[in-house]
């Protein structure tokens, strides 16, 4: 990507462009660590054209953590919008745990939770892999008896990668080593 394009081009990039050109801009919005695009990025997952578009601004939320108000609260919706793509839902679902790790308690913390705990009962993959990663990476204590279950029973893979079993016992073993939330 050309080094000398402004952050409003990247951003236009990432609502816009084609889906290369999207990917591009989104991954050097990460590198640059620029929190001042928050809001807009927030406006493309929420009312972004394309479906490439809004999965890529829910990634990019994640990788600008800590969140706002204002990202937690379309990382929030986008979850619980049942019309949304799964891939979108799930990307949602990543990003909302990292936007939330690095806390180890309090309100934004055991709401994240509490959105993210129930879909460990969901029978897509996709949104059963995410939440386990979101739920391991916040090192959350409460989604653990769910983890073991899945990590017992679940041996589906998610998109060629590892299985849900796998994924639900690393998850396990984050939240064994420093435990966070009640």
């Amino acid at each position: 990507m050309d080094d000398t394009l402004s952050v409003a081009d990247l951003v236009r990039r990432l609502a816009t462009g084609s889906r290369l050109e999207c990917i591009q801009a989104a991954k050097e919005l990460a590198e640059r660590q620029d929190r001042t695009v928050l809001s807009e990025v927030t406006d493309v997952l929420q009312r972004g054209e394309s479906g490439h578009a809004r999965e890529m601004a829910a990634w990019l939320l994640g990788e600008l953590s800590p969140g706002t108000d204002l990202t937690l609260e379309a990382l929030h919706a986008t979850i619980l919008d049942m019309s949304a793509p799964e891939s979108l839902r799930g990307q949602a679902i990543e990003s909302l745990g990292n936007q939330v790790c690095h806390l180890t308690e309090g309100e934004v913390y055991e709401r994240a939770a509490d959105v993210l705990i129930p879909l460990l009962q969901e029978p897509s993959v996709e949104i059963l892999y995410n939440a386990a990663f979101a739920l391991g990476a916040m090192r959350c204590r409460r989604a653990r008896s769910e983890l073991m279950r899945l990590a017992a029973h679940d041996h589906r893979k998610y998109k060629g990668l590892e299985t849900i079993s796998e994924n639900a016992q690393f998850s396990i073993e984050c939240i064994d080593y420093e435990p966070h939330g009640r």
